[in-house]
C-alpha cells in the first residue's frame, strides 16, 4: 500500500500546540514554528512528527523575522537653508550700512569770511605752565660779639 498523502507544503495550525503555526514540509513537521508572527525553532513529537495537517488549517506564511529599518526621512533641499542664509546676510549688510553713514552732508565745513574783512589769523604759541617754585628767603647770619 502507497502513501498517498498529498497535503501540500506549507504553514498549518500547529498540532502540537507549541506556536501558532508549524511548518508542514509536504513529508513531515519541520522544527520552525510561528508564535504572534515571530519564527521559532522547536523540534516536534518525533512519534507523531509524520502524521499530516488536518485539511483545512493551512495559514498564511508569519511575517518575516527580520526587523525592516525605518523608512528615510524625506529628502529635503537645500535651497531654503541658502535663501535663509541670502536674507540675514543682507539684512546684515543694511543694518551695517545704516550704522556706519554720516548725515549725508558731504560739503567740507570751512570757515566763511566775508569779501571786506580779511580773516584774522592769530598763531597759536604753545603755552608751557610750571608750577611756581617758592624760595625761601636768604638770611645773613649776624655777626655776634664776644662780650668783654
Amino acid at each position: 500500500m502507497t502513501d498517498m498523502n498529498t497535503t501540500p507544503a506549507g504553514w498549518y495550525h500547529d498540532p502540537f500546540g507549541q506556536g501558532d503555526g508549524r511548518y508542514w514540509n509536504g513529508i513531515q513537521w519541520t522544527d520552525a514554528i510561528s508564535r504572534g508572527g515571530v519564527t521559532l525553532n522547536l523540534p516536534p513529537d518525533p512519534s507523531q512528527a509524520t502524521i499530516p495537517p488536518v485539511p483545512g488549517s493551512q495559514l498564511q506564511a508569519p511575517a518575516a523575522t527580520a526587523t525592516q529599518p525605518p523608512p528615510a526621512p524625506p529628502s529635503r533641499s537645500a535651497a531654503p537653508v541658502v535663501i535663509g542664509l541670502l536674507l540675514v546676510l543682507a539684512v546684515a549688510v543694511g543694518i551695517f550700512f545704516l550704522v556706519t553713514r554720516d548725515s549725508g552732508d558731504d560739503t567740507p565745513t570751512t570757515p566763511t569770511t566775508t569779501a571786506n574783512t580779511p580773516a584774522t589769523v592769530t598763531p597759536v604759541t604753545p603755552s608751557v605752565t610750571t608750577p611756581p617754585v617758592t624760595v625761601p628767603p636768604v638770611t645773613e647770619p649776624t655777626p655776634t660779639t664776644a662780650a668783654p
